[in-house]
């Protein structure tokens, strides 16, 4: 020790820094749902894991009991020859949601649903191709998983790329059990960070920098919280607040924000580290708990944690995690909160030969100081999860020597998606498991953010370019030890 069958849907139909509440504005109402029960009549069960990080809080921690003491495959879904950009997946009434992009150029993206527990594809929206309308229209690149919402499944999307002969992006929600699109928002076309709670989607418009809240199950819109500054950034939703960034040239606040109506309740300034230029490509991470946000942060020469005391905004503690590895790695990861603890990990990028490619860091929530880092001899993708007892990661690796010849006749060839779970008391590897394709041989997937649920792990398995395919590895708990099939090599 030392991170049913197949149905298509398509599209029917005081300081520098100022704020302004702005009238609601227009929506597309289409099908309202009314059932949302099983086959059975019973009560649709309550979403597993129902948006980013699993929480409005942005916590990262399941409430379900650790999975283990081993793990087997429950399903592996076929690959679908589509590239997906979002890490996490969404669990929620009886299925499994993701997104996968359909055209680079336009961002067109499908939305489709799993049954969770056979894997089998139930149903797929896919909004018309560019040149099949006048002016194709629908959901446009998603960059954020799903939220699930009582019986209604929402994707907030881009259509940064739209040039007039189509018009993907906006926000659409659909019946998570038919696909049944219910309304859709195309005010704005560039959507991001949407987050749920107590049936209030709140969503962020790049368009104008604006937070809109929304009525998660009709679509109108309850709100619009506006900005002058240059960069806002939705951070969380917890105790009837909207946490977001504001950053302007001279000035970084973290504010909270009304869920009711988008009044600003409080502000303060951002910790030195947090309002820091951040490296090209990324912003600060945060999740709240209790009276505190904490942070991951990425500056020039530093990769950190932070935490901010949301009472009085004083900075609380600052722990950084490049002191004890050189110069800060290339990915720092969204955070976990749990267990009295802050998970994060520093990884290298996935083409640097390092002899520690990844480090997950345990740093204690009272006082920031460093509690236990476990190394990893492959990089690690997405973000950790956690129950109470455990920390799991996605990563690929090679399968041990002994393999079976069901896939091989010599030594394993190639890397695989794999899931591993590390004990929070010791930072020791509890259980690590990896799942070859079923022909054998090369395999360029790897396995993103492992959502846990009480129903097992869900991961996406996808690769980094815009060939690769998208496939859902569930994994259910056993008491049966790890076969040498799925044995990762050094994990």
């Amino acid at each position: 020790m030392t991170d049913i069958p197949r149905r298509s849907v398509l599209e029917a139909a005081g300081s520098a820094v100022g704020t302004a509440l702005l009238a609601t504005g227009s929506f597309s109402a289409l099908a309202q749902a009314s059932d949302e029960s099983t086959e059975d009549g019973s009560a649709a069960d309550t979403p597993g894991w129902p948006m980013r990080r699993g929480n409005g809080a942005q916590t990262g921690y399941a409430t379900a009991a650790a999975v283990g003491p081993s793990v087997t495959t429950r399903f592996y879904t076929p690959e679908s020859t589509n590239p997906s950009d979002p890490t996490e997946l969404a669990v929620g009434d009886g299925h499994v949601f993701t997104t996968e992009l359909l055209d680079d150029v336009s961002g067109r993206s499908r939305l489709v649903a799993y049954d969770k527990d056979s894997g089998k594809q139930v149903w797929e929206h896919v909004p018309p191709s560019r040149g099949d309308d006048a002016t194709a229209s629908g959901v446009g690149r998603v960059l954020d998983a799903p939220v699930v919402s009582d019986g209604t499944v929402i994707v907030a999307s881009d259509g940064s790329n739209n040039d007039g002969e189509w018009e993907y992006g906006g926000v659409f929600a659909f019946d998570t059990q038919t696909g049944a699109l219910e309304w859709k928002n195309q005010d704005s076309y560039n959507w991001r960070n949407p987050l749920v709670a107590d049936g209030t989607l709140v969503a962020q418009n790049l368009e104008n920098n604006n937070v809109n809240a929304f009525d998660a199950e009709s679509g109108e819109q309850l709100w619009v919280r506006q900005t002058d500054l240059t960069t806002t950034t939705l951070f969380a939703v917890r105790n009837e607040t909207v946490y977001a960034r504001l950053a302007g040239p001279d000035s970084r606040y973290i504010v909270g924000l009304s869920v009711a109506d988008g009044s600003e309740q409080w502000r303060h300034e951002l910790p030195a580290d947090v309002a820091a230029a951040q490296r090209p490509g990324n912003a600060p991470d945060a999740a709240v708990h209790d009276e505190t946000i904490y942070y991951a942060t990425q500056t020039e020469h530093e990769n950190a944690l932070v935490a901010q005391s949301l009472a009085d905004g004083s900075v609380k503690w600052n722990c950084s995690l490049t002191q004890s590895c050189g110069d800060p790695r290339d990915t720092l990861s969204e955070l976990v909160v749990a267990d009295g603890s802050v998970y994060a990990f520093t990884t290298v990028d996935s083409s640097v030969d390092a002899a520690i490619s990844a480090s997950l860091w345990s740093v204690d929530t009272a006082s920031g100081t460093r509690e236990w880092v476990w190394t990893s001899p492959y990089p690690l993708y997405g973000s950790p999860t956690a129950t109470d007892g455990h920390v799991y990661l996605g990563t690929d690796a090679p399968l041990t020597e002994d393999a079976s010849g069901r896939y091989y006749d010599v030594a394993p060839i190639s890397e695989y998606p794999t899931v591993v779970a590390v004990d929070t008391a010791d930072g020791e590897v509890s259980w690590a498991y990896a799942e070859p394709p079923e022909s054998g041989g090369e395999d360029e997937l790897f396995a993103q953010t492992p959502v846990v649920t009480d129903h097992g792990i869900y991961v996406k398995a996808t690769g980094d370019d815009r060939d690769s395919s998208t496939r859902v590895l569930s994994l259910a708990a056993t008491d049966d030890e790890i076969g040498p099939n799925h044995r990762p090599k050094r994990l």
